[in-house]
């Protein structure tokens, strides 16, 4: 199965903005509930996440996804694609939401343009715990609103690409391994 995020287009029916998941024929499952709502994402959807179990987190632009409603830029979806209300993000982010990681034990590491959690002041980079709440002990040692890529390596690190092209790795912690690249491109 392919998941992804579409703005701007129309997908076998299915109007902007919406997460919509792909049959190995290349057609639109019609039973992925997001593929139903052509407002799911009112507003950019700009990174998913598939988890382990099937389920998503969702970052972007959106205040609403589905029926849902003040989301603030994050969501998790089921397997099937309705919206997993135990993922209580309250607020969320007072700015959007550009890439969403899911780290192996159940959270998300998130980067974006954002500098607020709720009510929490935060740096451009978090880590969010399995139910939605803020990892305070997640402390990046260089955090910044210009994380546009990030991936978890298998031992855990995190890896963040930059819109300058600089690749880090961080701990799981948020301490800063190293410096990987200064020109990358993708990852």
């Amino acid at each position: 199965m392919v998941y992804q995020l579409f703005s701007g287009v129309n997908v076998q029916g299915v109007g902007t903005r919406a997460v919509v998941r792909l049959l190995p024929d290349g057609t639109r499952d019609p039973e992925f509930a997001l593929a139903h709502a052509v407002d799911a994402l009112p507003g950019a959807g700009r990174s998913v996440s598939l988890r382990r179990d099937g389920s998503m987190v969702v970052g972007g632009t959106f205040n609403n996804i589905g029926t849902s409603t003040n989301r603030g830029r994050i969501a998790r979806v089921h397997a099937d694609g309705t919206f997993d209300s135990s993922f209580a993000t309250g607020a969320g982010f007072n700015n959007q939401v550009i890439a969403v990681a899911e780290d192996g034990r159940g959270g998300v590491y998130v980067a974006g343009w954002f500098r607020q959690f709720g009510t929490n002041p935060v740096p451009g980079l978090v880590r969010l715990e399995s139910d939605g709440r803020l990892d305070i002990s997640f402390n990046p040692t260089n955090p910044s609103t210009n994380i546009n890529r990030l991936a978890v390596l298998p031992e855990g690190n995190l890896l963040a690409l930059r819109s300058t092209g600089t690749l880090e790795e961080y701990q799981p912690d948020g301490q800063v391994v190293g410096i990987l690249a200064t020109n990358a491109t993708a990852f």
